[in-house]
């Protein structure tokens, strides 16, 4: 059988409907390795797969502990996190400070076909992380076009134009990952050409993110109230920008993109 991914399942002890869903997992083209509640044990697991289901049990505080652990090691090695167990201690987990990092949510009683059915899209959208993403530029002033090219050329396929008049007839054959867009433009604003991208059927769901010389609460507030997916500050550093970007494309696609559920 061909895996899929391997997924790390923590639980304090093994139960009736853990292990059917483990063994429909399996079925399932997943590899599961099994893990206990006990960071000491997660921590020699960490690497044995992309995907983390935790079924919370213990004292608030001890989840509350794993829950800093956990959110951490998916922050950093882009792992997707879901709870699945007993309504009260997913809801202790979900008052922690690294709810946020948490994709899916399942309390029992579970349907586990649909369970397995989202592990599937999740692992999919795993794949989708990894390609090469491609991202258009636009900018008015040459000089800082060639600089972010260059920092960005070196992880992205990136597309650089210096106009409103030319993102749109770009956008007209090609639909980049992402669009980092100059928010002060001669003829077109940023905020207008993003109104013109997101009115189009075949472009509208493009996230776009504005680029800005302003810190200012004033200008960041104004920039804020068009709803773009998120501003850069144009003087950000090379590693800055980057670490920016995949904090992006990682929450993008692995919690945004993915079907979040409460059963």
């Amino acid at each position: 059988m061909a895996y899929y991914k391997g997924i790390i399942f923590i639980e304090n002890k093994e139960t009736f409907v853990n292990t059917a869903v483990k063994s429909k997992l399996d079925a399932a083209g997943f590899r599961v390795v099994n893990v206990k509640d006990d960071i000491e044990d997660i921590e020699d697991k960490r690497f044995e797969g992309e995907m983390i289901i935790y079924n919370p049990s213990g004292s608030p505080s001890h989840i509350e502990m794993v829950m800093r652990y956990l959110g951490e090691l998916s922050r950093k090695n882009h792992k997707s996190l879901c709870l699945f167990g007993d309504y009260n201690y997913i809801d202790d987990a979900l008052r922690s400070e690294e709810a946020s990092r948490v994709t899916s949510s399942y309390v029992r009683p579970v349907d586990i076909d649909k369970f397995i059915q989202d592990m599937l899209i999740l692992s999919q959208a795993h794949d989708e992380f990894k390609r090469t993403k491609n991202i258009l530029i636009i900018d008015d002033d040459s000089d800082f076009l060639n600089i972010i090219k260059g920092w960005l050329g070196l992880k992205y396929s990136v597309d650089a134009v210096r106009s409103s008049a030319e993102a749109l007839f770009y956008l007209t054959n090609n639909r980049p990952d992402l669009i980092l867009m100059d928010y002060e433009m001669p003829i077109f604003n940023g905020d207008e050409l993003m109104e013109q991208i997101r009115k189009n059927p075949h472009t509208y769901k493009i996230p776009v993110i504005f680029l800005t010389g302003h810190n200012d609460k004033d200008s960041v507030m104004k920039i804020l109230s068009h709803k773009p997916d998120g501003y850069l500050l144009k003087s950000s550093n090379k590693q800055d920008l980057l670490d920016a970007l995949e904090r992006f494309f990682s929450q993008n696609i692995l919690i945004q993109k993915s079907t979040t559920a409460h059963i």
